[in-house]
């Protein structure tokens, strides 16, 4: 709360921040692995960054939240993704992390080089699309 109410604020306490933000929007992801974290994220931020949950649990946790419209929920598959070599799997672990919630995906993708990572991409995007 003390973050947002001085977010863009040339002075705050009798101290002048320079430079300071020129706008009082502010985006804060809470992270965490808590039902506490979460009900913190709900309160005070825009999304929730969750880690070393499985799904059910994070599912579990979302249930009996109303979140707002705009709030995120950001979880990660918990392994690199081979779009290209094994898209029913990147597929299956993506599809799986909406269910549980999410509205973005923090993802990886294994690559041997610049331009194979340019393609997993690629490939990773056109998946996501279907889900």
């Amino acid at each position: 709360a003390g973050l947002r109410a001085a977010w863009g604020q040339r002075e705050v306490d009798g101290f002048v921040i320079e430079p300071h933000a020129t706008s009082t929007d502010l985006e804060v992801w809470v992270g965490g692995r808590t039902k506490r974290s979460l009900r913190r994220a709900v309160e005070l931020g825009t999304g929730w960054v969750p880690f070393g949950l499985s799904p059910d649990i994070i599912a579990e946790f979302l249930a009996p939240h109303q979140l707002p419209a705009d709030f995120d929920v950001v979880l990660s598959p918990g392994v690199a993704l081979d779009p290209l070599g094994d898209p029913d799997s990147a597929r299956g672990r993506l599809g799986r992390l909406r269910d549980a919630g999410a509205t973005i995906a923090n993802c990886t993708v294994q690559a041997r080089s610049a331009e194979h990572f340019c393609d997993q991409l690629a490939a990773l995007h056109a998946i996501g699309e279907t889900i």
